[in-house]
Parts: C-alpha cells; structure tokens; sequence
C-alpha cells in the first residue's frame, strides 16, 4: 500500500555580508587616477544559509567556495548593450567583502556557492576547477577540457577587463570521483547556491543578490531488517547517485541520507518551482533460507529544495513489503515514499 504525506514549511532567509578588496592588474578598469567611486557592501539573501560558521582560509575539497563575478556597462549605453567584464574573484571566506565600483557604470552581479557533500570538489595541483574556473583557462583532465583557478588567489579580488570566472550558472561541478576529477556526473552531491543581480546602479551603496538553493535530497529510513541483509540503488533520470551507504544488515533502525545538485537543464537560472526529474529506487531483500527478493521498483518525484524520505519497512511473517514516501520539515521541504516488505 501506497501513502503519501506532504509537509511544508517556509524557509527563513539569510543574509551574509560580504566584503572584498580590490586588487588592480595590468588590465584594471580603473587605476590611481580612476573615476569617481561608491563603496557597496554585497550582501547574499534569498535561500541563502549562514556562512559564519564555516571555517576560513582553508582550500580543500570540503571547504564552501564562493564565486563572484562583476559586470559592467555605461550608463548612457542602450538597454541592447551587452555587459563586458569588470571584476571577479573566489572565496573561502565570505564576511566583510566591499567593492569600490566607479558611479558611471550599472552592473550585474553573478555568484555561486559551492560546497562537497558526499563529494569533494576535484582540487588538484593548487587548482581548483569548474563551476570556478576562469573563463578560457584551461586544463585538459582525463581527455575533458575543465577551466580552473588558482588556489593562491583565492581571497582577493581582480579587478580585469578581460578575464573573468566561467558561465556560473552552468551546473557542470567538478568533483572527486575515485582518484580524478570528473565535471560530467550530472547529480553530484554537492551543496550549491545561485543567484544574480542585474541593472544595479551603485549609488544604493548595497548589492543583495537572491541567492536559490539549488539542491535534493534523499534519506532512507530503513525499519530494521529481520534477516539477511537489504541493498539499494538509487536514480534521477536514470544517473545512479554516489550514496553513502549501498546495503545494510540488522534489525535496528537505520537512516541515511545525502545532498544533490538539482538542475533540470545546463542553465541554473532556468530551473522554476514547477522544475521536476524522475527519481526511483530499487531495493532487493536476500534471504538465507529465501535467496534474493527483489522488491518491485519504487519511483518518486524530484524537486527542487525537497528532501525526499524512503521509509522502508520489511517483515518475515505476513509475507508482504511496503515502501512510503513522503515529505517533512528541516533545512528542506521533505516528501516522504513507504515501502513494506513482508516475506
């Protein structure tokens, strides 16, 4: 039997202020005799969590990284003109980042977070790689062509005309996959956020970006297992995603659980609340005295900032299995689905 259960609740909104120092280069904007400045303190809200916590100056496949990219065009220019590069920079450390931007220009803002889950971040050789790289920097890895930035200018700003980090709303991460780096699983359990902030004239002296999380999750909750042991794989559309755990034995309870990057295409910013993907699970019981009792496919709904919750429950004496999914509150919205197995 089948029950569904949906909880919702709102998410409160969190805004980091972060502050940054410009470092000019040969290709600066602006240089001693520069045009006349704001000073604008960029702050995240939206979905975005407190950062305080976290810790700083470190560079490793676990840390949050923070990717900021700024540009630019005149005023006077038509609302047709493309922005061009102004600015951009990689973070461990996001509190107390300012930005002296010159008061003739408006300015868009792109920024993404990332963080490793049951991932790390692919980091390597003091470089860190994509969703970060620099735009046409590049390394080839394994035969895929990957930017990357350099670990050793993480924490400052560069202020260039001509360079700037990647497309940051492209979901590609790169990740620790075995002993090398691999920016093509489609899922990778990473913790990411993404956001923009367009037409921004800098005399508000504030920047806050709405910032979205882009991330699933699942969680088994599993009832004990009577005897043998019970094995799973779990798919979004049709990838198998890195789980923590893939089998379990004993009769105690057990939850485990994981964090996805969601996107129902290339584009971050293209993905709405009505975005879904197709996730199932498929769980097979084996039995000392019974061999293997594959238990029918269980499929469930992927959203967006929503925790999926398998409960699955087997028993020796009736015969039968359920599996339930559903929803509940925590950091995300959770959908729950039941399955019961009686053998």
């Amino acid at each position: 039997m089948k029950t569904y259960g949906f909880i919702a609740a709102l998410m409160l909104a969190a805004s980091v202020s972060m502050t940054f120092t410009s470092c000019s280069d040969s290709d600066s904007p602006s240089g001693a005799d520069g045009p006349e400045t704001y000073t604008v303190r960029l702050s995240l809200g939206g979905d975005y969590a407190d950062v305080s916590e976290e810790p700083l100056g470190r560079a490793d496949g676990t840390s949050k990284y923070f990717g900021i990219r700024i540009l630019s065009k005149d005023k006077t220019a038509p609302a047709s003109t493309n922005y061009t590069p102004f600015a951009y920079g990689v973070f461990t450390d996001a509190s107390n980042l300012v930005i002296e931007l010159p008061k003739k220009n408006i300015y868009k803002f792109e920024c993404t977070s990332v963080q490793g889950a049951g991932h790390e971040l692919y980091v390597n050789n003091g470089r860190i790689y994509q969703p970060l790289g620099i735009e046409g920097q590049v390394e080839d890895i394994t035969g895929i062509e990957t930017n990357y930035f350099n670990i050793s200018e993480i924490g400052s700003f560069k202020a260039s005309t001509t360079k700037t980090l990647g497309d940051l709303s492209l979901h590609t991460t790169n990740v620790l996959d075995g002993s090398k780096g691999n920016p093509l699983l489609n899922y990778p359990s990473v913790k990411r956020y993404y956001g923009t902030l367009d037409n921004f004239d800098a005399s508000s002296g504030k920047a806050v970006i709405d910032m979205r999380y882009m991330a699933f999750g699942v969680k088994l909750k599993i009832n004990g297992v009577p005897d043998g042991s019970l094995s799973w794989i779990i798919t979004v559309e049709n990838e198998q995603l890195k789980f923590p755990e893939s089998s379990c034995t004993g009769t105690e309870a057990k939850e485990l659980e994981q964090t996805y990057l969601f996107h129902s295409g290339a584009n971050l910013g293209a993905d709405t609340e009505s975005s879904t993907l197709r996730g199932k699970i498929d769980l097979i019981w084996s039995r000392p005295k019974k061999g293997n009792i594959t238990i029918p496919t269980k499929e469930f709904t992927v959203k967006r900032k929503v925790r999926n919750v398998i409960n699955i429950t087997l028993e020796t004496l009736a015969n039968d299995a359920n599996i339930e999914c559903n929803e509940e509150e925590t950091t995300m919205t959770d959908e729950n689905t039941d399955i019961n197995e009686k053998n």
